[in-house]
């Protein structure tokens, strides 16, 4: 197993550590109170799924849009940022089985559906007696979950806008920026990834696990 060191700023600002990659933090307090020079830190559900997020999107070739995001200054939260990716029909299969549907991935049940990927990539649970379907997610968010405010938002959190229609993960931007990844699409083969502000968001969950 490997480790790599960085500054803890960067951990604090944009979280990407994995439990099989732990990095070394410059400066972290031991048990004692005693500040060592490099203490092992590993990751959390927050850190695992910032990570899963980008990692999935870098697969699809779209990390690009996180940069574009933060760069966009409208100050209308209806604009989101967009970007069309293809996804192969073995992909959509992986995906799929991963998740625990018993077949194809329904076009209309993109977003559950990738919400519920992201978050199996970063160890956790599927949501949803139907994994690619909102209202079941919603669902089970109201049994199993905690339902916290837009400033109280983080990384690896649920968020469900368009009267309950569509879901998306609460992830960081490079700058520091919370906003929702959240994918949409007619065609499974073509999806559409989206950045989504906060404020669109109708509510935000939180699962334990």
């Amino acid at each position: 197993m490997s480790t790599r060191a960085i500054e803890s700023a960067s951990i604090i600002r944009n979280p990407i550590t994995s439990s099989s990659s732990p990095v070394l933090v410059a400066g972290m307090p031991g048990a004692d109170g005693t500040m060592l020079p490099y203490r092992l830190g590993t990751a959390n559900s927050e850190t695992k799924i910032q990570q899963a997020a980008v990692s999935f999107l870098q697969q699809l070739g779209a990390s690009s849009i996180l940069n574009k995001a933060q760069d966009d200054k409208s100050s209308d939260p209806r604009d989101w940022t967009e970007v069309t990716v293809q996804i192969t029909p073995a992909r959509l299969a992986q995906i799929s089985k991963a998740i625990g549907l018993p077949g194809p991935v329904p076009a209309n049940q993109i977003c559950a559906t990738m919400t519920n990927f992201i978050r199996v990539s970063g160890g956790l649970h599927p949501v949803g007696i139907t994994p690619s379907y909102v209202p079941d997610m919603i669902k089970a968010a109201r049994k199993d979950a905690i339902e916290v405010g837009k400033a109280q938002a983080r990384p690896g959190d649920i968020a469900v806008l368009l009267n309950d229609t569509h879901s998306g993960t609460v992830i960081r931007l490079p700058n520091g920026q919370l906003k929702v990844l959240a994918f949409t699409g007619e065609l499974t083969h073509e999806v559409v990834v989206q950045i989504i502000r906060i404020e669109s968001v109708k509510r935000i969950f939180r699962f334990s696990k």
